[in-house]
């Protein structure tokens, strides 16, 4: 079995414009995010989880520390790249599960409107073999269905 990659904590923007320099476009984007009341008016975001293919590349952007700078730091090579721009991008495709809390959180704490964003957990359901595609499942089911 292989093992899963290293992740690289990214908590400076030195470190976060470097990553940003390094994803080529078309790109795909795995990502996840973690925080405290997700998509509610009271929530906070702290960690985005980015997996990057074809670099099969794992890094944790630390937003507790890099507060707003997280979305609006960009390479001096690129400075309208940010991480911002590319999840309103569509040209990079952006794999979710279960989007909608994620969504919500990036629209109300930092006004960013995802584009490019295919649902995992929909995806799931669609292709599901037997059994009701009724009711959606959690992740941890749909690795683990039994």
């Amino acid at each position: 079995m292989i093992p899963p990659p290293a992740a690289t904590i990214i908590s400076t923007p030195t470190a976060l414009a470097s990553l940003l320099a390094s994803i080529p476009p078309f790109s795909t984007l795995y990502i996840d995010l973690e925080g405290t009341k997700l998509g509610s008016p009271t929530g906070a975001l702290s960690l985005i989880t980015i997996h990057l293919l074809p670099s099969n590349t794992t890094h944790l952007i630390d937003v507790l520390t890099l507060g707003v700078s997280a979305f609006t730091t960009s390479p001096t090579s690129d400075p309208s790249k940010t991480l911002a721009s590319m999840l309103t991008d569509p040209i990079y495709p952006k794999c979710l599960w279960d989007v909608r809390a994620d969504a919500s959180a990036l629209w109300s704490l930092y006004r960013i409107c995802l584009q490019g964003i295919m649902d995992i957990q929909i995806l799931e359901n669609a292709s599901r073999q037997g059994g009701s595609r009724k009711f959606l499942r959690g992740l941890d089911r749909a690795i683990n269905p039994l």
